[in-house]
């Protein structure tokens, strides 16, 4: 009895190794016959079909197509090319991206929160309007130079006087001031109207940016 259990034994080590060896190489047969499975494309033909094959003709891969596996499983999906056109749209968006985040940067430096923004535009506008108040100061102060000039123009005219040179100079020069301001005032008009803009948006931008806790916490 004890002969026998011991055979039985042997046997079952040296079974258990012959599985171990035919396991070992069989291994490499079952890899190399998945490394061997041929991939499919699949992609759209100019008739609108979808294809399927072993190959892609080259005028279709700039469309796009699937790669996939015998049984139909997607393995990879190759987008379409762009076109130079949808290219430059896409750098051009990528870059307004960018110049964004540059932006939300700068302005979360700034501020910290939306009363110093609504603070600095108050300052701004002030400052703009403090500017053509005294714009227009000074365009009264001509006007009335001018008017002067004019009425003593006129008196010497009627009189029969010739006017002088340098009166007719001085109105001259006065006419081109007058101008000048009041191209000043245009432009410091439209500089307020662009500066409320400007806060107004960042502002909406601030909130949109700032994280909402914050957000409440001014609130309170």
């Amino acid at each position: 009895m004890h002969h026998f259990f011991f055979n039985t034994r042997l046997w079952l080590s040296l079974e258990s190794r012959l599985i171990g060896v035919l396991l070992i190489l069989l291994l490499p047969i079952s890899n190399n016959a998945a490394s061997q499975e041929r991939l499919l494309y699949r992609y759209i033909n100019e008739n609108g079909v979808k294809v399927l094959t072993y190959s892609i003709p080259a005028q279709y891969t700039a469309k796009g197509y699937e790669i996939v596996d015998s049984s139909g499983r997607l393995i990879k999906v190759v987008p379409p090319e762009l076109s130079p056109e949808d290219r430059a749209k896409a750098e051009a968006a990528r870059a307004e991206k960018e110049q964004l985040q540059i932006l939300d940067s700068q302005l979360l430096k700034r501020y910290s929160r939306v009363s110093d923004i609504e603070a600095a535009k108050k300052r701004k506008l002030a400052e703009i309007s403090a500017n053509i108040n005294i714009l227009k100061g000074n365009l009264v102060n001509f006007n009335k130079k001018k008017d002067k000039l004019l009425s003593q123009a006129a008196t010497m005219e009627r009189n029969g006087q010739p006017i002088p040179d340098a009166i007719l100079a001085n109105i001259d020069a006065i006419k081109e001031e007058l101008a000048a301001i009041t191209d000043k005032i245009k432009l410091r008009k439209e500089e307020y109207e662009e500066q409320t803009d400007k806060f107004d948006k960042e502002i909406a931008r601030f909130m949109i940016i700032m994280p909402a806790n914050q957000l409440n916490g001014e609130e309170k």
